[in-house]
């Protein structure tokens, strides 16, 4: 998110839109973030959209020659209960 548009929510607006779709147009049962542990804005929007951290164990994954640790965090259709994606 541009500096210009921070402090807006939007971030967690599109996730919120995005996810309710998952959920509700494409029947997916769970959707799943995957965060790296020290991106702590990432990590802000995905509880404000209401993911929680998963019980899985993280992933380590090199991409590019770089190494790095991704967390899953995911979110039930449960959870969509009164959200409001506008």
């Amino acid at each position: 998110m541009g500096a210009a548009h921070r402090g807006q929510r939007l971030a967690v607006r599109a996730v919120q839109a995005v996810t309710a779709y998952a959920h509700a147009s494409a029947a997916l049962p769970r959707v799943i973030l995957e965060i790296e542990p020290d991106n702590h804005p990432s990590i802000a929007v995905a509880r404000s959209a209401g993911f929680r951290p998963a019980d899985s164990a993280s992933e380590t994954v090199t991409d590019k020659g770089r190494t790095y640790e991704l967390f899953t965090w995911e979110h039930h259709p449960m959870a969509i209960r009164g959200l409001k994606t506008s």
